[in-house]
């Protein structure tokens, strides 16, 4: 009955990953069909070669999958070289103007244009060497602290060691060293060495446009606003910073704030500005302040 059991068990087992193999073939395929078309689409469309003047939007309005606008009406001119924060409640359409941004959608109304050139048409592949992309969801490899931040990729030492520092790494690398295995997803790290690591890996590439979205959402107070000034303090670079925190000092660094409310922009101004008219970001953040507390 043993013996018997032994031949048995893996034969039944065997079954279901028939089962999943043949489903994992398919998915295979039909992904590998996905990536071949958006390469198609990548090789074709406009170069662009630098980031000059302005990224605007004009009467854009868009949605996902359903008729709850996710933008209505949304205009805006985004220069080179200014910071900007975008502030406001869930759901308002903070995170859909970065995506517009990094061309995820084109099913939307009005126009996007970069340097005057419709987003539409610019090539993706050249449209990516222009902007960075902090994000809450982070990504690493079973590899070393180092080749997470680099993917990979050679990167002057310089380089590689100011995006360390501006990141908040320099503890975790004094600690562990640049050689130490994260583990497959980052497995080996807290969520916010994860962060901070995903933040170098986009500083380390020194684009002309960075985006960020909730990025420190996972790291301490301190930590978080240690990061974000850092950013802000950088050069020649042009910010776009979806956050939900609001220290003074930071936010007085910031050349504008533009509050969203489902989906719309209420009010943009500088932090005295906004606060002196008493409006929607006033109420934001005194209930900030009271929840800190």
């Amino acid at each position: 009955i043993q013996l018997g059991n032994y031949i048995l068990t893996p034969v039944v087992e065997l079954a279901p990953l028939i089962s999943n193999r043949r489903a994992a073939v398919e998915l295979i395929n039909r992904i590998e069909k996905e990536v071949e078309e958006k390469e198609t689409e990548a090789d074709t469309g406009i170069q662009i070669a630098e980031f000059k003047e302005t990224i605007v939007f004009k009467d854009v309005c868009f949605s996902y999958e359903n008729d709850n606008l996710a933008l209505a009406d949304f205009s805006y001119v985004f220069e080179k070289g200014k910071n900007y924060a975008i502030v406001g409640s869930s759901g308002s359409g903070k995170s859909t103007i970065l995506k517009l941004i990094l061309g995820y959608y084109n099913e939307y109304d009005g126009d996007i244009l970069i340097d005057g050139v419709p987003l539409r048409e610019i090539n993706l592949d050249s449209l990516y060497d222009q902007i960075s992309i902090i994000q809450q969801d982070v990504f690493l490899f079973d590899s070393s602290i180092e080749n997470n931040i680099t993917m990979f990729r050679s990167f002057d030492e310089a380089k590689l060691s100011s995006a360390i520092e501006r990141a908040g790494l320099l503890q975790l690398i004094k600690e562990k060293g640049r050689d130490y295995s994260c583990g497959e997803g980052g497995k080996n790290l807290s969520g916010g060495e994860k962060q901070r690591i995903s933040i170098a890996r986009s500083l380390i590439r020194d684009t002309p446009i960075l985006l960020m979205d909730e990025a420190t959402s996972g790291l301490d107070n301190e930590t978080a606003l240690n990061v974000e000034n850092a950013v802000l303090d950088i050069e020649g670079m042009t910010r776009i910073i979806v956050t939900h925190r609001f220290n003074e000092s930071t936010m007085k660094k910031y050349d504008k704030i533009l509050v969203m409310n489902r989906g719309r922009l209420i009010e943009h101004g500088t932090f005295d500005e906004l606060m002196e008219d008493k409006g929607y970001f006033y109420s934001l953040y005194n209930v900030s302040l009271a929840e800190a507390i």
